[in-house]
């Protein structure tokens, strides 16, 4: 899947459409935070964050969908919870789902729920 981009030189170029998922916070949020518009879509699989990648996850309209197990005992919870609430408050849209018997390997849950493969393929970059 592709979108056309203006290169530097003025002209129109096909460009991938990426998307970006994420295990164990950090990386990917800081990626997408720096830069959203290299994103079409993200998902987040029990992260966290910082203040300032979620401000510009928000205010940039990010397609967000993130995943947190109830039981993990390797990253809390409330990290998830803390991202989705900051994205929110900068004007993003977030899904969230938890899973109640899911520990810190809440990303086979995730990448076995077929929605998100559909939801990805939904959205293209801006």
């Amino acid at each position: 899947m592709s979108v056309p981009q203006r290169n530097n030189q003025g002209r129109f170029a096909e460009v991938p459409t990426v998307f970006a998922q994420q295990i164990r916070g950090g990386p990917q949020g800081r990626l997408a935070g720096a830069t959203p518009e290299r994103f079409a879509a993200i998902a987040p699989v029990c992260g966290g964050g910082r203040r300032s990648d979620a401000r510009r996850i928000g205010q940039e309209k990010l397609p967000t969908w993130v995943f947190h197990g109830a039981k993990d005992q390797t990253v809390p919870l409330e990290e998830s919870q803390r991202m989705v609430d900051m994205v929110k408050r900068f004007g993003g849209e977030v899904d969230f789902t938890i899973y109640p018997k899911a520990g810190h390997d809440s990303w086979t849950e995730a990448y076995n729920t077929a929605e998100l493969y559909k939801w990805f393929l939904s959205h293209r970059r801006r």
